[in-house]
């Protein structure tokens, strides 16, 4: 067991975190969560979007090119809004508040 520091938080007694993930909680002018439907996932298709790491990414970095992989956005990344440690897994996930300041809707393979 270890304690790891991410992000600022504190993560006591834990297995060696192994991967994490970074992302985006984006809200419209209705004060509505922007949602993605993953084509790979039959149980719980539905999430925010975002994604991995990649090995010595940021985490702000990464969760501004899931957005941008996933459904064609740029983000603004505004504020880190919770880490999330997963004991079982022994991966941690980062989610920010992001804004949307440029692009257009345009799905990957994998949102439907």
């Amino acid at each position: 067991m270890a304690s790891v520091l991410v992000a600022g938080n504190s993560f006591a007694d834990c297995p060696a975190i192994i991967s994490g993930f970074a992302a985006a909680v984006i809200f419209d002018k209705e004060q509505k969560i922007l949602l993605e439907k993953l084509t790979y996932q039959e149980i719980y298709p539905w999430g925010l979007p975002g994604g991995n790491l990649n090995y010595g990414e940021e985490p702000e970095d990464a969760v501004v090119r899931e957005v941008k992989e996933e459904i064609g956005f740029d983000v603004e990344v505004r504020k880190l809004l919770m880490a999330k440690n997963a004991n079982a897994k022994h991966i941690f996930g980062l989610f920010y508040w992001c804004e949307i300041v440029g692009g257009q809707f345009s799905p990957s393979p994998e949102v439907s």
